[in-house]
C-alpha cells in the first residue's frame, strides 16, 4: 500500500494545481452581482410542473464534504479505486456548488442511480482524485437515458459534453440542452453554457476532453415513475454525458432506493 499512498499524495498535489487554474464563466446577472460561477452556467430553465426542475444560478463558495457512493464504475475500475483508497471520496466543488443551498445543510453523500437497459458507459480519467473513475452514460438525443424511481425523491442530474483534445481557447465554450420526460409527458428542459475542463478526459479516448459539469435537480412525484433524459448538443458541444444520483442526508432516515431491477 506504500505505492498507493504515494500516488494519492501526488493526486492531491494535482488537485491543488487544478483548482488554482480553474476556468470560470460569468453570466451578465452573476457578473453584475460580483458573483463567480464555476462550471456550467444554467442559461435557461423551463418546466411544465412548477418546482419540478431546480438549479442554482450563482456560486456561493460551499466547501461541504460530501462523498460519492454506490456502484459507479465499470467492471475492474472499482477494485482499482479501492486499492488506492479512493472508493469513497469527496464530490468535487464544481458539482456541490451548483446544488440548491437547502440541499447542502445535511447532505452527506451522493448515491449513484443506474440507468435502465443496455446503455453505453464511459469512465472519467482525471488527475483530480474526486473525478477519477466516475462513471457516466452517453446521452444521445435519439435514445434517451431512463431511470425509474419510487418518489417523492430529489434526483440529481450531472451532465457534461465532450470537446476535442488540445489547449483551450479563452473563447471556447459550448451550449447544450437537457430534455426531461416524466412518464409520457414532457417535464421540461435545462440549457447550459460551459467550458472545457483540461484536467478531465475519458479512458480509452485520448482525443477527448470533457466540460465542466452542468447540474440540476428533478423533484419527482410520489409513487413509481419513469424519467427520461436526452441531450441536444448545440454551439460547440460534442457527445453528451449524464449521470444520476440520489442525495443521502444525516437525518437518521434512509433515502428511498431505486426499485428492483435498476441495479447493475
Amino acid at each position: 500500500m506504500t505505492g498507493g499512498n504515494k500516488m494519492i499524495g501526488g493526486l492531491f498535489t494535482l488537485i491543488l494545481l487544478a483548482l488554482a487554474g480553474c476556468s470560470v464563466l460569468r453570466s451578465g446577472r452573476d457578473a453584475g452581482a460580483g458573483a463567480v460561477a464555476y462550471g456550467a452556467r444554467i442559461a435557461a430553465l423551463q418546466t411544465a410542473r412548477t418546482g419540478a426542475l431546480l438549479g442554482k444560478g450563482t456560486y456561493k463558495g460551499s466547501r461541504k464534504a460530501v462523498t460519492w457512493t454506490g456502484d459507479r464504475t465499470v467492471d475492474g475500475t472499482q477494485a482499482t479505486l479501492d486499492f488506492l483508497g479512493l472508493g469513497e471520496r469527496q464530490v468535487p466543488p464544481d458539482v456541490l456548488e451548483r446544488l440548491p443551498d437547502q440541499m447542502l445543510d445535511t447532505l452527506t453523500a451522493l448515491q449513484f442511480v443506474p440507468a435502465l437497459g443496455q446503455t453505453e458507459r464511459v469512465v472519467i480519467a482525471s488527475p483530480d482524485s474526486r473525478w477519477e473513475g466516475e462513471l457516466f452514460y452517453r446521452a444521445p438525443v435519439e435514445r434517451p437515458l431512463e431511470v425509474q424511481l419510487d418518489g417523492p425523491v430529489e434526483l440529481i442530474v450531472i451532465s457534461m459534453v465532450c470537446f476535442p483534445a488540445g489547449p483551450a481557447s479563452p473563447l471556447e465554450k459550448a451550449t447544450y440542452t437537457v430534455l426531461v420526460r416524466e412518464d409520457e409527458s414532457n417535464l421540461g428542459e435545462v440549457r447550459f453554457e460551459t467550458l472545457p475542463n483540461n484536467q478531465n478526459g475519458i479512458y480509452g479516448q485520448a482525443g477527448v476532453r470533457v466540460s465542466y459539469p452542468g447540474v440540476f435537480v428533478v423533484k419527482t412525484l410520489p409513487g413509481v415513475h419513469s424519467y427520461k433524459f436526452s441531450v441536444r448538443s448545440e454551439s460547440g458541444a460534442g457527445t453528451a454525458l449524464c449521470a444520476f444520483f440520489l442525495p443521502r442526508y444525516d437525518r437518521g432516515s434512509a433515502v428511498p432506493a431505486p426499485p428492483a431491477g435498476t441495479g447493475r
